[in-house]
């Protein structure tokens, strides 16, 4: 990625649009296919692996006898790119993370470092950055928290809930980080070394002894991922990511102009 000139330094040019439709197809009560309502989220956001003009589609069930119309489903794998109001991917704030923890960094060498990877910031914009990391780091299930998660199991019969690890740099520790879907709530978020089923398990363990009805799960094919879900939800819906982020950033989950 080359600089423009002229513009602020801040400023963030895509390289490629992409569109995401959510994971599940099915309407989980009924069964019905699910179809395209409206357009859920829009931002430009700065990864690791370039600059993207990403589109979140909103679908909901078209089966007026299913009384759901009004539940739209969103794409787990567009969430989770970055926090729901910054415009920098996970990896960006796990790098910026380990960065600062790990090597001891100041802000400026962290912006410098980040500039040289060509993800435009300023030494202010690189703390705050940092200060997101520890944001997410402290993300648990408060009361606030827990009464939201009240009004989302009323209003849509259930959580969907997604997990997604982030590693920038193989190596490294991997950021777990499990989000409900319909509202984007961060519920929890921790590095771990080994990301092993027994680690994340223990994550989700919160979550759990809430006891709300989960209506589907979503992750990556990360193999301990997917084991957890299921051995903490039983038989739960449970759909992939159909391209995983962090995997294959390269191929659109929906091209351009074949949204349906």
């Amino acid at each position: 990625m080359k600089a423009r000139r002229g513009l602020p330094r801040n400023r963030l040019i895509p390289e490629k649009r992409i569109y995401f439709r959510p994971e599940l197809t099915h309407c989980p009560d009924c069964g019905t296919k699910l179809k395209r309502h409206h357009t859920a989220s829009h931002k430009i956001v700065a990864t690791l692996k370039g600059i993207l003009d990403v589109w979140n589609m909103a679908y909901h069930c078209p089966n007026e006898a299913c009384g759901k119309l009004e539940r739209y489903f969103r794409s787990a794998q567009a969430d989770a790119l970055c926090l729901k109001h910054t415009s920098y991917a996970y990896d960006v704030l796990v790098l910026v993370g380990e960065m600062r923890f790990k090597q001891h960094m100041t802000v400026t060498e962290i912006s410098e470092a980040l500039t040289q990877r060509a993800i435009p910031t300023s030494e202010r914009h690189a703390m705050r950055l940092y200060e997101w990391y520890l944001t997410l780091l402290r993300a648990s299930l408060t009361d606030d928290v827990k009464e939201d998660l009240k009004k989302i199991v009323k209003e849509h019969g259930g959580l969907l809930l997604s997990m997604d690890g982030v590693q920038p740099e193989k190596g490294n520790e991997t950021l777990y980080v499990v989000r409900e879907g319909f509202s984007g709530r961060i519920l929890a978020a921790k590095n771990l070394k080994s990301g092993s089923c027994s680690e994340l398990k223990a994550l989700l363990k919160p979550v759990k002894d809430l006891d709300y009805p989960v209506v589907g799960l979503v992750s990556d094919g990360q193999r301990s991922i997917r084991m957890a879900m299921e051995e903490t939800w039983g038989d739960t819906p449970y759909q992939y990511c159909q391209y995983h982020y962090l995997k294959d950033i390269a191929k659109p989950v929906v091209d351009f102009g074949t949204v349906n």
